[in-house]
């Protein structure tokens, strides 16, 4: 199997957690994002043993970051109140390190 077939298959995977967790289907978001983690956990060493790339190594990061970022998003539609729950907690936020600042955007210059 070539290292950029199993970049490709934990692309896939991780997005497809990403999209379960969306749809709060978490046995399927656990069970891709295993097969992600194990896919991502492969691609490496055998690019070793075949001979690397810079393309691969590229196209490896993009991937593992993209998954990395869609899964974040992906439980963030999935769980609503979990993104706001900073909001109503000032006490949380407080505790979490969390300001009120933060939430609003940056004056215009």
């Amino acid at each position: 199997v070539r290292p950029g077939v199993l970049t490709a298959v934990g692309f896939v995977t991780g997005g497809g957690a990403a999209t379960a967790a969306a749809f709060r289907l978490w046995p399927l978001a656990l069970v891709l994002w295993l097969a992600n983690r194990a896919a991502d956990g492969l691609d490496g060493p055998v690019a070793r043993a075949r001979g690397a790339t810079e393309c691969g190594g590229f196209f490896d990061i993009v991937s593992d970051f993209s998954v990395y970022g869609g899964f974040v998003v992906g439980v963030a539609i999935g769980v609503p109140a979990a993104r706001r729950i900073y909001r109503r907690d000032k006490r949380l936020g407080d505790a979490l390190g969390l300001h009120r600042d933060l939430l609003r955007p940056p004056p215009l210059l």
